[in-house]
């Protein structure tokens, strides 16, 4: 009826659209008539016909949902169609429960479904799913049950959902695998290495696809004698190795693959099966060399030291023969610190320092920098560059 005037200086700023009420849902007495809609631009035309999907506000205004139904009638057509049979009693009350393992399906699970009074199950198909489709309206606690599967305690699962009248809710239930890798990992000479990080990967199916964490993946740190062990391992065929990730690395030397090999041609697939363990792997690095000293210092644009300067690993810088220094690097008092390398690997740095109060516009970063192999210890400087002066953002 009145598409507003904008609050603001722009023409996108927030205003008031007088709508008239033609059809009510849910949520409003039917003797209303005239609202109040609170939004962002012109998008709301005088004239034009909407469906709005929205929450009353302590102003009596409503605000459109954010990822809503609202939009243009004739762009929401089946949406009204399901919404004038629901408001008749058509529709039916389903709720569908979707049980995933590392957000893949889980075939075969036994669902149930409880409410005070009912109790109803069903199993999961091939697509993990199981759909109670003649349900009451009611709040229903859900349980997924399957041998060698247990309820993923790392991630939210919906074990308690309301079903309202005349709707198809839908609900998620995460499950974690029962099976185990685990096993030892020493160097060239034999000698177990500790607190070394590693990656359990999915094998693509694709054997030229790069190894990214799309597919389940897992990861462990060697303890003080070498032995590493993961835990709720999903079931299929893995790569286990350090720095496998593309785009990604963690551990301290180079990429190798078990059982220690460079290349990924050269790698032993693991095969994980449910209820079971995969145990006293024996995984041999190659000889990456005698650790190294590695000395970082970072100063401002001044040359003066920077103290308790973050330090992180400048991953843009691709290649086989990086490893990573460490994950919480920082400078002491002086404005430095020591890593521990190895002779024969690469490493990439960075320093970022955040500004007091936080403010990311006045942030600084030094320029990335690599550090070859060699035999010999190193101070790297790091320099960092003086804020960009980011301007602020608008809303749009």
């Amino acid at each position: 009826m009145d598409a507003g005037v904008p609050k603001g200086p722009k023409e996108d700023s927030e205003r008031d659209v007088r709508m008239q009420v033609e059809e009510i849902f849910t949520g409003l007495p039917p003797s209303l008539k005239e609202v109040v809609v609170t939004t962002e631009g012109s998008w709301l035309e005088k004239g034009h016909s909407y469906l709005i999907d929205a929450a009353e506000g302590n102003d009596h205004h409503f605000y459109p949902r954010i990822c809503g139904a609202t939009d243009e009638v004739n762009s929401r057509t089946g949406v009204l169609e399901y919404l004038r049979e629901r408001k008749l009693g058509k529709t039916k009350t389903s709720l569908t429960i979707n049980v995933t393992d590392q957000h893949k399906p889980v075939p075969d699970v036994a669902v149930t479904v409880s409410s005070s009074d009912r109790t109803f199950t069903s199993q999961t198909g091939l697509d993990g799913i199981a759909v109670f489709d003649v349900l009451q309206p009611a709040k229903y606690r859900v349980t997924a049950a399957r041998a060698h599967y247990h309820l993923d305690t790392e991630n939210h699962s919906d074990e308690a959902v309301d079903v309202p009248l005349g709707t198809c809710t839908s609900s998620w239930i995460a499950l974690s695998a029962e099976a185990e890798v685990s096993g030892l990992v020493r160097d060239a000479k034999g000698t177990a290495i500790a607190s070394l990080q590693l990656e359990l990967l999915s094998i693509p199916k694709d054997s030229f696809q790069k190894l990214t964490p799309n597919e389940p993946w897992f990861e462990a740190q060697t303890d003080a004698g070498g032995r590493f062990r993961f835990e709720s391992v999903s079931p299929g065929r893995y790569y286990l190795g350090a720095n496998i990730m593309d785009y990604l690395r963690r551990s301290s030397v180079p990429r190798t693959y078990y059982p220690g090999q460079r290349s990924r041609d050269g790698a032993i697939p693991i095969e994980v099966k449910l209820g079971e363990a995969a145990e006293n792997l024996l995984f041999t690095l190659p000889d990456f060399g005698p650790s190294r000293t590695i000395q970082l210092c970072v100063v401002d644009e001044n040359s003066n030291p920077a103290p308790f300067s973050r330090i992180g690993d400048a991953s843009e810088k691709l290649g086989a023969d990086f490893a990573n220094l460490g994950e919480n690097l920082q400078t002491d008092e002086t404005g430095c610190l020591k890593a521990n390398g190895y002779t024969r690997a690469a490493y990439a740095v960075r320093a970022p320092l955040a500004a007091p109060g936080g403010d990311f516009r006045q942030a600084r970063f030094s320029d990335s920098v690599v550090i070859p192999p060699g035999d010999d210890s190193v101070r790297q400087v790091l320099t960092l560059k003086k804020p960009l002066g980011i301007p602020k953002f608008t809303k749009q």
